[in-house]
């Protein structure tokens, strides 16, 4: 499965945005931080069809998760990217 088989909302924000991330503290970055914050509107969270149970279920996943508030807050796109490949990587392998 593909990024945008497994978290579909949130790789189409990320598409849209051409590889650029929002501006810190604009709109649209303050509203992303938020969600990505929300373990059940996460990246992780959406994949878990918007619930936060993988925290408990999956100590991967959490830290995946984790991790894309992380390198978005501090605007890491590079590390964004390669956090999304973990993710893809680790769902393939465990979830599938």
């Amino acid at each position: 499965m593909s990024f945008s088989d497994i978290s579909p909302t949130w790789a189409k924000r990320f598409e849209e945005c051409a590889g650029k991330l929002p501006k810190p503290m604009s709109l649209t970055w303050i509203r992303w931080y938020f969600e990505l914050k929300r373990a059940s509107k996460c990246i992780v969270g959406e994949a878990y069809n918007y619930s936060s149970s993988y925290i408990h279920n999956c100590g991967e996943c959490d830290e995946i998760g984790w991790r894309f508030m992380l390198y978005f807050s501090l605007h890491l796109n590079s590390k964004l990217k390669d956090n999304q490949q973990r993710f893809v990587t680790h769902w393939n392998l465990e979830h599938v």
